[in-house]
């Protein structure tokens, strides 16, 4: 069989060798020419992995600020295009509560407050990749004025439990590239997608769980 599509791709690129040259024929795994890689079988091998330089940080028994809003905050970078992917949201407190957790793009940034950069919290996918040029930051209180901008997701009323109860935990996930859609773009350092909890009074003994995916490039 590889033989066969191996010859058959021979005459073709010899019949069309600028169809040969753009490497559109697939050929047998021993007799490689141009085209797809395929295995001993001639099955073709594709590879979906990305290739953009990827980034992923995890926000751990944060406490956010009183009544609060903006937690936590991803800015766009003056030098790269940054794609936000993906999120996930879940908490335990000294009770099982209740609170509603929404998501805003900004187009200008949160000014005030009491903020902490948090770059040595980020993970590069890839270690070979550039350290990440945008920075993201959490709030221990408030920002004194939030930006403006627009609510991208929200979720009403979502429960978590107790600290150390081993109930099926609720986590909200926001996938932004589900069915190929456009991930949340931040174009400049103007641009942030935020996390926001609403203004309504934290829970005692709140602790936020937080992940969120992005790209630059």
């Amino acid at each position: 069989m590889n033989r066969t599509v191996g010859a058959l791709a021979l005459l073709l690129a010899l019949a069309c060798p600028a169809l040969a040259e753009s490497g559109v024929w697939i050929n047998d795994a021993t007799n490689p020419q141009y085209g797809a890689a395929v295995n001993a079988a001639g099955q073709q091998l594709v590879n979906t992995e990305g290739t953009k330089a990827t980034y992923t940080l995890a926000l751990i028994d944060f406490l956010p600020g009183t009544t609060a809003t903006d937690y936590f905050c991803l800015p766009g970078s003056a030098t790269k295009t940054v794609r936000v992917l993906s999120s996930r949201v879940s908490a335990d407190a000294t009770a099982a509560s209740a609170m509603d957790v929404a998501l805003f793009k900004r187009t200008a940034l949160n000014t005030g407050g009491t903020s902490a950069a948090l770059t040595t919290s980020i993970t590069q996918r890839d270690s070979n990749d550039p350290a990440p040029t945008a920075v993201p930051v959490s709030y221990s209180v408030n920002p004194t004025s939030l930006g403006a901008g627009n609510l991208v997701r929200a979720v009403s009323n979502w429960f978590f439990p107790a600290t150390g109860t081993p109930v099926a935990q609720v986590e909200v996930v926001w996938d932004f590239t589900r069915d190929n859609g456009r991930g949340i773009v931040l174009r400049g350092t103007s641009q942030e997608i935020c996390f926001n909890l609403n203004g309504v009074a934290v829970p005692s003994g709140l602790s936020l769980y937080t992940t969120i995916d992005w790209t630059e490039e």
